[in-house]
């Protein structure tokens, strides 16, 4: 007791503080927040995964320069990290199917020091 007040019991943790409720809160929230970026613009990066759609990142991606790459391509789409990997292993894939000579190294070498 303290100066004539009484102190109430100590309230049981809100499900607003629940492990499990702020964990369901976050996944909600990250999804709803994907789905606003795929109505933003980003649903044609899902469109552009085949690698045929896409050329801005052609002379890095031959060149070997994996990292300006995947710059060009987020600053061209507008994307996340995640999305330009994906788009930019899916336009690699397609450049070694069309132009082989065109690159500096072979396959093996290619990705060597670069971990992503």
């Amino acid at each position: 007791m303290v100066a004539g007040h009484v102190l109430s019991p100590p309230q049981p943790l809100t499900d607003r503080y629940c492990p499990v409720v702020l964990a369901r809160q976050w996944h909600a929230r990250a999804r709803r927040q994907t789905v606003l970026r795929m109505r933003c613009g980003s649903a044609s990066i899902t469109a552009m995964t085949d690698g045929a759609a896409i050329d801005v990142a052609d002379e890095q991606i031959l060149a070997k320069q994996i990292i300006r790459g995947l710059m060009v391509i987020r600053e061209h789409l507008g994307c996340s990290l995640h999305e330009a990997l994906d788009v930019f292993a899916a336009r690699y894939e397609v450049l070694r199917g069309e132009r082989p000579d065109d690159f500096v190294c072979s396959r093996d070498e290619y990705g060597v020091g670069f971990y992503s």
